[in-house]
């Protein structure tokens, strides 16, 4: 009877453990001491040549595969918007734009567009969007927006008495949100409302995406609108109970037509381009942080994410996947052994499938 109770008991223990887990792609991180600036990254944007630029709080990062490189802000103040334009980077921030360039030796030197006599930046204005358009680049603070004609060195500015958080550009149109108000497109130089506020319900979106016949329209906390034929209609999907729990700060389309989501407090979606989602990865599956101020695709199709604290760029084509076990569930794997459905783990702390 005894060798019966020890053989069940080791048997027993054996029994396999669901591992209850999402595989992630390969995350790179980089801390702020990594990159030597202060913790929150608002904007990033990429040059020709590969060059990876940042708005940092403590001014624009500059990464060229190998090294970070600090460009302190002029004023010292925070850098919220950042937008390369040919061989300028365009930056914004507090009570000052402008754009860097780089000198005969290498140097990145920098021209203020802010400090001109013939406007006066409002007191505690910051720019956090820049979009560039034929011949044209747009600075957007939360009651302005600066149009900037690079070839007559000239502005136009739009006035708003309602807050502007966004500024987009949705193939060669540019449109911005005014709380309360609707949705405006700019028509030589004029504002003109394009989707008025009743048809919005006050949803504060978050951003716009070209779709065949009219506009994808993407809300802070109520999901997706398309707007088409000059009608708003929800767009259902089936990430919508996700997303009506979850803040949206920032997003971007990625080139195969999928979307990545950046959450207040909850990491990232990615979405298919139907809406479903494909992955959530937030701190506890290998972020750095789970608050995304900034998305932005490179060249090579990495994901370039702009945290609360730090940098984290996600290879979504890498062939791996990495499973992260940061409460110590999974234990010091030994050995392991894949059938045709299952990969099996044997580790410290017992055997897993």
């Amino acid at each position: 009877m005894k060798i019966i109770k020890t053989i069940l008991y080791y048997a027993l223990f054996l029994l396999p453990i669901v591992l209850q887990s999402q595989e992630v792609p390969p995350i790179q991180i980089f801390s702020p001491q990594d990159y030597g600036a202060e913790d929150q990254n608002w904007a990033i944007s990429q040059a020709k040549k590969g060059f990876i630029y940042v708005a940092n709080n403590e001014g624009l990062l500059e990464y060229d595969g190998a090294k970070w490189n600090l460009h302190n802000s002029p004023n010292e103040g925070i850098l919220r918007s950042v937008r390369v334009v040919g061989d300028k980077i365009y930056t914004g921030g507090y009570r000052d734009f402008g754009y860097w360039m780089k000198n005969s030796f290498g140097e990145l030197q920098y021209t203020s567009l802010a400090q001109s006599e013939k406007f006066i930046v409002k007191e505690d204005e910051e720019f956090w969007g820049i979009i560039d358009i034929e011949g044209y680049v747009l600075f957007q603070s939360f009651e302005r927006i600066y149009i900037y004609n690079t070839t007559e060195n000239n502005f136009k500015i739009i006035d708003s008495d309602f807050r502007i958080n966004k500024i987009f550009k949705v193939d060669q149109g540019i449109y911005f949100q005014k709380i309360g108000k609707g949705i405006y497109k700019i028509e030589r130089g004029e504002e003109v409302l394009h989707v008025p506020s009743d048809q919005l319900l006050d949803t504060e979106v978050i951003n716009m995406f070209h779709i065949k016949d009219g506009l994808l329209i993407q809300s802070k906390e109520r999901g997706f609108y398309t707007y088409i034929n000059q009608k708003i209609e929800r767009w259902s999907t089936a990430s919508d109970s996700i997303l009506s729990t979850v803040s949206i700060y920032s997003s971007a389309r990625l080139k195969n037509g999928s979307f990545i989501l950046g959450t207040i407090s909850n990491g990232i979606l990615h979405l298919d381009a139907e809406g479903k989602v494909l992955r959530s990865i937030d701190q506890s599956r290998g972020l750095s942080n789970n608050t995304v101020l900034s998305v932005n695709e490179d060249s090579y199709e990495n994901v370039w994410l702009g945290l609360d604290n730090g940098i984290n760029v996600l290879n979504l084509d890498s062939p791996y996947r990495v499973y992260k076990d940061k409460q110590g569930v999974l234990g010091t794997v030994y050995t392991s052994t894949k059938t045709e459905d299952y990969l099996y783990l044997g580790t410290n702390q017992g055997l897993f499938f």
